[in-house]
Parts: structure tokens; sequence; C-alpha cells
């Protein structure tokens, strides 16, 4: 179920992970309500400190989304960082899902400003990659899923 890379583990088949998922967690015999958010967190900060040539790196804010500390995402959530990302190699619709995210914590502040800075941020990374994506791109991965 464990798969071993030279950059650690990683699961590989979805119903192992949701075998664990679905296990309760429990803190000195007790039901442990903080346990998600404490885990992706941890997350957070290891993915922070990954080296920069693995996909880990990469991660951060989607582990701060699933802790639900929107602070932390919103802080992340900047267009600088999707352009750095995008220049690394990293897919649009792996941004896309990322602005998602960010877009589900600004909501939550029920700040337009945030949210209109997003929608820019997105249009940004999609706009001058959507002549690639006619016809056959060179890359699929640089398509914007519209």
């Amino acid at each position: 179920m464990l798969s071993e890379t030279k950059f650690g583990w990683s699961i590989f088949h979805n119903s192992f992970r949701l075998f664990i998922l679905d296990k309760p967690r429990l803190r000195l015999g007790k039901p442990d309500l903080d346990y998600s958010a404490r885990i992706y967190q941890d997350l957070a900060r290891l993915a922070r400190s990954a080296p920069d040539d693995t996909p880990q790196h990469w991660l951060e804010l989607r582990y701060l989304a699933r802790a639900n500390d929107d602070t932390g995402v919103l802080g992340l959530a900047q267009a600088a960082r999707f352009r750095r990302q995008l220049a690394e190699g990293r897919s649009v619709s792996e941004l896309e899902a990322d602005i998602r995210l960010a877009l589900g914590a600004a909501k939550r502040t029920h700040d337009g400003t945030v949210v209109m800075r997003l929608l820019l941020a997105r249009d940004e990374l999609g706009s001058p990659l959507k002549p690639l994506c006619k016809g056959r791109p060179a890359s699929p991965r640089l398509c914007w899923r519209s």
C-alpha cells in the first residue's frame, strides 16, 4: 500500500488512504476533534520546508485549506506565487485547484477585494495559455481546463 521513493513514502492505493481516514481519532480515549487540523498543519510545515526539486513543496496551500486555516491560505494565495509555480512547471489545473480553495477561504471572509484578486490571478494564469490549448498543445499540463 505504501511506495517508498527517493522523495519519501507515498500512498499508492486510494482504498488504503480511505481506510486510514475512516478510523476514529482518539486522544486519551476521547474523540480528538482537532486531530485533522493538527495533522494538516504539520503537513503544511513539511511542505514549506520540502526541497524545491520535489512536488511536495507546492502543497502547502492545499494542506492549510484542509486544516481550515483561511488566513494561512489567503496569505499564500498570491498571483506572484502562482506565476512562480507555473514557471517551475506546476500544471495550471493544480494552480486552478489552489485558487478554488483560496476562493472558498475568501468567501468566509466576506471580503470582495480578496475574491477579485483571486479571480484576476486565475485569469492571469489562464489567459496566456489559452492559445496553446486550441487544437493539440505541446504539453497538456499547460492547458487551462474551462
